[in-house]
């Protein structure tokens, strides 16, 4: 068995490095005569600067993709070939071989676990320099391996098949068992309710992209363009200044989509006096009797419609939302039975915003009746739900468009200073060869999604 990270990790890496090296190299070349010539000492460092940043970075992003991780597996035992340890183990220096679900190591406080590959030696046994963490089994030394996700694209074969050959050895955390008395709530919108709200999201996205393209990169482009015709210094300000801009106005775009789709994709349980909230990109335990629980009305949070909003007050005081309670595009209470559990896991806080709030929740739910109940959600592969998830894809397929869009007209600008601003022109366009690379590589996953989709959906509708 053969332990690599996925092919495609490493090109993608490996792609955006030598575009970065290869346009460095390039530009170098092509101007360097006219720069020694024509250029002023400042113009002069300062594409030298540029040049070197992105040389630097892309050859710190192509050094890993070109490998550093080789696990072999067999009869006889491990072979590492690590970053820090590079080592042959047999069975017999080997403990455990643990697969756990662990808090992420990077991205926000609150993403969710993430399952991760981790080798126990016996205590005997030498590592070097490898640096060793706790085991999630029983916090003995451990090597930490790799993700799954990285090496694997089903994880659940993956144990299996790693199972066959470690034998008693192999211990599977995932996805530990919640609690006697934990109730999973339904999920919620979902089916058609969860299309349409989706849909309205779509069109509120798409109005503030419209606006930020407008209303802010246009402007910063021509004002960047106008200061650098007047003079390279000021048109160099002008970029600093500009580029602070587009990135508080990208901020304040995202402010104003709000929590409307993260609220809607997620799945939750009541664990007692704990709420358990997960989604594809955060996890989330929630103390209903730590005095902070709100019930927050329609209007209260942006980009929830009219959805009531259970909610805590963080430290800053601020509310904190954690589930939908009614649905925001028609104000319709989720399914009586998950009103009922949260109301009475707060009933018994010892605080009284959190009893507050079940009273709240219980006005709520006896507001539900047998003609609110909101819709069902999607069998697997029923011929809605494929047709649902394929226009998903499809959505991501349109917005190589208007990102191209966005691309190009940074590219105009940098052409259009070309003579008079030479050092703005090239911060431009090499911003502009990043956003590039970036979208080519968007746009390439995009279309590979999209082909995958369509192939799926036409093989389960014709099954």
């Amino acid at each position: 068995m053969k332990l690599r990270r996925r092919r495609a990790d490493r090109a993608f890496r490996a792609i955006i490095g030598l575009l970065l090296v290869t346009g460095a190299t390039v530009t170098a070349l092509l101007s360097f005569r006219t720069a020694l010539r024509d250029w002023d000492l400042f113009s002069q460092l300062a594409l030298a600067f540029w040049l070197v940043l992105f040389f630097v970075i892309g050859i710190r992003m192509i050094r890993p993709a070109g490998g550093g991780f080789a696990v072999d597996i067999d009869a006889d035992g491990w072979s590492l070939r690590l970053p820090s340890l590079e080592r042959r183990l047999r069975w017999g220096q080997i403990v455990a071989v643990v697969v756990a679900d662990v808090p992420s190591s990077g991205g926000p406080r609150n993403a969710a676990p993430e399952t991760r590959l981790f080798l126990v030696p016996a205590d005997a046994v030498g590592l070097g320099d490898a640096t060793t963490v706790p085991s999630p089994l029983d916090g003995t030394p451990a090597l930490d391996l790799c993700r799954l996700d990285e090496v694997a694209d089903d994880e659940d074969r993956f144990v299996d098949q790693l199972a066959v050959l470690t034998g008693d050895r192999l211990h599977d955390l995932r996805n530990a068992q919640p609690p006697a008395g934990a109730l999973r709530l339904s999920e919620f919108p979902a089916g058609s309710d969860l299309a349409r709200w989706h849909l309205r999201l779509d069109r509120r996205k798409a109005v503030v992209f419209t606006g930020w393209y407008l209303l802010v990169l246009l402007p910063v482009l021509v004002l960047v363009v106008l200061a650098t015709q007047w003079h390279q210094a000021l048109g160099f300000v002008a970029l600093m200044l500009g580029g602070a801009a587009l990135i508080f106005g990208f901020f304040a775009a995202m402010d104003l989509y709000g929590d409307g789709r993260s609220l809607s994709d997620r799945a939750a349980r009541v664990d007692g006096s704990t709420l358990r909230v997960t989604s594809e990109r955060r996890g989330e335990s929630v103390d209903l009797h730590s005095g902070t629980t709100l019930v927050l009305p329609p209007g209260t949070l942006k980009g929830t419609g009219r959805a009531w909003v259970l909610a805590h007050r963080g430290p800053k005081g601020n509310p904190i939302p954690d589930l939908l309670l009614t649905d925001p595009r028609t104000g319709c209470p989720r399914q009586r039975a998950d009103l009922t559990a949260l109301t009475e896991a707060l009933r018994t806080s010892p605080h009284e915003p959190d009893r507050v709030a079940s009273r709240d929740l219980a006005d709520l739910a006896t507001r539900t009746s047998s003609t609110d109940e909101p819709s069902p959600p999607w069998p697997a592969h029923s011929r809605a739900r494929l047709a649902y998830d394929l226009w998903r894809t499809v959505k991501g397929l349109i917005r190589i468009v208007p990102l191209a869009l966005v691309v190009a007209t940074v590219a105009m600008a940098g052409a259009w200073v070309l003579e008079s601003g030479p050092f703005v022109a090239y911060a431009i366009l090499i911003g502009a060869t990043l956003l590039f690379t970036v979208w080519l590589c968007y746009a390439l996953y995009r279309v590979h999604a999209f082909v995958i989709r369509l192939i799926w959906t036409v093989a389960q509708a014709f099954r």
